[in-house]
């Protein structure tokens, strides 16, 4: 079996066993993973006063990612520090919000792929 074929079952394994859980349960197994709602939201609104702060740096694409990569840390800082998909996860968001699978395909130069979606600090 390779390993998309495992993927797969995996996944079909987990959705069979979401369907069969309860809302309390999914949300006792989530407190183990993502930590205590309460204290995340606390945690998330310290990380995005940050963020805030300094919003006149950044633009939209870049604010969504950091909220999103805000909302990971929580989970980390909060829950299991040892979940992958936390960290996964904010490898997405952060190449989403540098725009680096733009910057790879470019040959090299600084100039923007749209005006809406400026690529920075390329390599010259």
């Amino acid at each position: 079996m390779n390993k998309e074929t495992e993927h797969e079952l995996a996944e079909l394994h987990e959705k069979e066993r979401s369907l069969e859980m309860t809302t309390e349960d999914i949300l006792n197994e989530r407190r183990n993973t993502h930590g205590d709602f309460i204290q995340g939201s606390v945690t998330f609104n310290v990380l995005m006063e940050l963020i805030n702060k300094n919003r006149k740096n950044i633009d939209g694409v870049q604010y969504y990612a950091l909220t999103m990569i805000a909302g990971k840390l929580v989970r980390i800082l909060n829950g299991n520090s040892h979940e992958t998909d936390h960290w996964q996860d904010i490898i997405g968001y952060a190449t989403l919000g540098g725009r680096l699978e733009l910057a790879e395909s470019l040959d090299n130069t600084s100039e923007p792929l749209v005006d809406i979606l400026p690529v920075v600090n390329l390599k010259q």
